[in-house]
């Protein structure tokens, strides 16, 4: 579920749900690692009508989905492939996957106006 907890409704009985404090060992390793790389935050709800727990998952922006395994958990790093002197040329986007090391590589143009520098 990607709402807000503010308005979360129960999935099973539609009450208005509260927040409780969602413990580490609570998320899965890949929740955990989802998180860890600040793609996703996650939170615990609790349904005082039916005492029914959900843990709900919200996605940031600009966050990608493996294309293989279907987590958030997809790094990237940008390396300038020209005199870092420059302002322009070719950059190499790299993006692996932190959970089943899916990778994939692309070379961009950046606009000559945008500075680029090595992340790695």
């Amino acid at each position: 579920c990607l709402c807000s907890v503010e308005e979360h409704q129960c999935s099973s009985c539609g009450n208005t749900c509260d927040e409780q404090e969602l413990m580490p060992d609570e998320l899965s390793k890949v929740h955990s690692l989802e998180r860890e790389l600040g793609n996703c935050d996650f939170k615990k709800v609790y349904c005082p009508k039916c005492n029914s727990t959900d843990i709900l998952r919200k996605r940031h922006r600009n966050t990608k989905e493996c294309p293989k395994c279907g987590w958030y958990t997809m790094e990237k790093h940008e390396i300038t492939t020209s005199d870092a002197t420059t302002n322009e040329g070719p950059t190499l986007v790299e993006e692996t996957c932190r959970n089943c090391n899916h990778r994939c590589s692309i070379f961009t143009n950046p606009p000559k106006s945008e500075k680029r520098r090595s992340t790695v």
